[in-house]
């Protein structure tokens, strides 16, 4: 079947070829591949700064652990019917406030 695709003219089906130029402009061709490198460069940026930040402070273990009160916040939010990302927003920083008062 992908075959007979591939001989239609999508040559993205026919797998990677020695051309390594065009092997990515044609994944870049595509919408989502574009939006997928441009949030992962933004992700490794932003984790970048935060992780040097974090260890800098020495609180890998506050920030481990406000991540996962983070997916709870999510969980909640879903559960709620609320955009998921606001549940994280909010408990994150409900958490990371109760962790400054410490």
């Amino acid at each position: 079947m992908t075959g007979v695709l591939a001989s239609q003219g999508y040559s993205f089906l026919a797998g990677p070829s020695w051309n390594l130029v065009a092997d990515v402009q044609n994944m870049l061709s595509f919408a989502f591949m574009r939006n997928a490198f441009a949030a992962g460069t933004a992700s490794a940026l932003v984790a970048g700064l935060v992780g040097y930040f974090v260890v800098l402070r020495a609180s890998s273990f506050a920030a481990h652990a406000i991540s996962h009160i983070g997916f709870a916040g999510a969980a909640g939010a879903v559960l709620l019917g609320v955009n998921p990302v606001l549940g994280v927003g909010v408990l994150s920083l409900a958490g990371g406030c109760a962790a400054a008062t410490w």
